[in-house]
């Protein structure tokens, strides 16, 4: 599938491989990535700025509509995000972090574990390349060294012993330092063992956003490194470049990232370049691909404000504490300046957005890599708030509330804004006849058949009962839980003003984001999917026609691992089944 990077089809069909074909393989692997992705959040946050900062990233990332909308669905977007973030995670916590004792047990521990981590990233898809690019009369048509070129080109063995050649030399160049200096008298030292655990953290950067390069393309390493670049120039720290280890980390992210693209070359040719390169890269950039919108600068300020709700009524207020005067240091008396953590950020956010509102093509989720960077901002504008003088206190978190109640006045004016963050088709308006009501009649302009309830549709067959339970909930209807949810937030910024007040109004906030998240994903995705989903029109077509026997080989393909292991309890509660014909 020329369009599409390789990461999603490996991550769907490791978990099909595991449990089956269901929708559960789809998804699983989505919702890791989500998740660790906010794990990867709070862990960096904290060992740079604390455990409250740390907390309050990992809610503000994890409760915000676009992360746990997109992480409900198997796209691409996900896997780029997740991956990208966690290898920017890497780098700060390798550049800021502080510093951690280890025995050295625990050293030689870490050492194993990014070993293991390292093994899991190339030894898989090398077996898959040298098992699936294979062509033995690839050489036939030529002679000498064409012949010989082009029996190298088509056969994946040849390429893993390069692959493997250049490993090999690479942890030489790791492994021989760590037992020299074990053999001085001093040994592994703390400030040794510190400077090469935080050079495991950049390798393990380098693998991810290699991780990023076949999720998404050449934006899994231009994205990451731009940003770094713009950090670099603003903060001025060219020294940072000497301890990036870029001689040995570049190889890595090459042996990560770029055999399965050269293995398509090598397999498909020209045809692959312009169809993934000319026509999904450049021209989604230039010219415009599927969707080209006018919006320019204000386009994802709008769908920033309802893939951040309700963070979003902070995120103008951090923007500004970048550029307004520090608060005084309370021993020296001098005006504090930016966290380095927070100058990155703040870069992180403007490449991101400067990218994206260029690109001629623009999905509203497409805003998605700047979303970690400003909910960590958030989190560092919130604690801070906490040291601000109560007047300006005040003012700033009555400014948040105006910005809420336009949020909320715009939420409530349009049923799809939400919808739109996780949807490509933007213009179909939003059908009048929802699952709202299971015996309420179920009937279409194109109806040839008699009229049924919703109880009867294929929809109530295969949605659960408790989502079934949930969608008759009268309070849960979109024009009645939106105000609440504005009348919950509001009550919380309120309580904010007083500084007595303002961790319990602050945890009143965090709460309206957990229901928000809960209805959104049991009451508000599940209304809309009879509509968007395709799986009712495929499972129709299976109802009606007559299945074809699988032969042995492909009923055997799709037995999964659990059945395998006699665990038949656990692949029924999957509803894993074979493949259909």
């Amino acid at each position: 599938f020329y369009s599409k990077p390789i990461y999603i089809f490996w991550a769907t069909v490791s978990f099909m491989k595991l449990i089956g074909l269901s929708d559960w393989a789809f998804r699983i692997p989505m919702a890791l990535l989500g998740a660790s992705m906010v794990a990867a959040v709070a862990l960096v946050v904290e060992r740079i700025a604390g455990r409250r900062h740390a907390v309050l990233a990992a809610l503000a990332t994890g409760l915000s509509p676009f992360v746990y909308m997109v992480s409900r669905q198997a796209q691409t977007d996900m896997p780029f995000v997740a991956t990208m973030t966690i290898g920017m995670c890497f780098v700060a916590v390798a550049l800021f972090g502080r510093r951690q004792p280890l025995s050295d047990r625990a050293f030689v521990g870490w050492w194993v574990g990014f070993g293991l981590f390292v093994a899991a990233n190339l030894l898989p898809q090398w077996a898959i390349i040298a098992t699936d690019l294979s062509d033995p009369d690839a050489g036939a048509p030529y002679k000498g060294l064409q012949a010989l070129g082009a029996t190298i080109q088509h056969n994946g063995v040849y390429h893993v012993v390069i692959y493997a050649t250049v490993a090999v030399i690479l942890f030489a160049s790791l492994l021989w330092p760590l037992w020299r200096q074990r053999q001085r008298p001093e040994g592994w030292h703390d400030a040794y063992k510190d400077r090469q655990q935080r050079r495991i953290f950049l390798f393990c950067a380098y693998m991810m956003f290699a991780q990023a390069t076949y999720a998404k393309g050449l934006l899994g390493f231009m994205l990451p490194g731009a940003i770094l670049c713009a950090w670099l120039a603003v903060s001025g720290a060219w020294r940072v470049i000497a301890r990036l280890d870029l001689l040995r980390g570049f190889p890595l992210f090459l042996l990560v990232g770029l055999p399965w693209y050269v293995a398509m070359f090598c397999r498909h040719g020209r045809a692959y370049y312009n169809r993934f390169f000319v026509h999904d890269h450049f021209n989604r950039v230039g010219s415009g691909v599927h969707q080209i919108d006018s919006g320019t600068f204000e386009h994802f300020i709008k769908w920033l404000g309802f893939g951040l709700f309700p963070w979003a009524a902070f995120v103008p207020l951090a923007l500004v504490a970048l550029v307004r005067p520090r608060r005084l240091d309370p021993i020296t008396g001098q005006r504090l300046g930016l966290q380095p953590m927070e100058v990155l950020l703040a870069c992180w956010f403007a490449v991101s957005f400067a990218l994206f509102t260029a690109s001629s093509t623009k999905f509203h989720h497409y805003i998605m890599p700047a979303v970690p960077a400003l909910t960590m901002l958030v989190a560092f504008y919130l604690v801070e708030l906490w040291r601000l003088p109560a007047a300006r206190a005040r003012l700033q978190v009555l400014l948040a509330l105006g910005f809420f109640a336009v949020l909320v006045v715009n939420l409530l004016g349009d049923v799809q804004n939400l919808r739109n963050l996780f949807t490509y088709k933007y213009d179909r308006p939003l059908p009048e006849n929802l699952p709202l009501d299971w015996h309420s009649s179920v009937r279409w302009p194109t109806d040839v058949h008699p009229i049924v309830t919703w109880a009867d549709t294929r929809f109530a067959a295969h949605v659960g009962p408790m989502v079934a339970n949930i969608l008759e909930i009268r309070w849960f209807r979109y024009e009645t839980f939106i105000p609440i949810i504005g009348v919950t937030g509001g009550i919380g910024l309120l309580a904010m003003l007083f500084r007595c007040l303002r961790g319990v109004g602050l945890a009143l906030v965090a709460a309206t984001a957990a229901l928000m998240a809960f209805w959104a994903l049991n009451y508000y995705m599940p209304m809309l999917t009879p509509h968007w989903s395709q799986r009712y029109i495929f499972e129709a077509y299976y109802e009606d026609c007559s299945p074809h026997p699988n032969p042995p080989a492909v009923q055997e393909a799709y037995t999964p691992l659990l059945r395998r292991a006699g665990l038949h309890g656990v692949a029924d509660f999957f509803a894993s089944k074979s493949k259909r014909v």
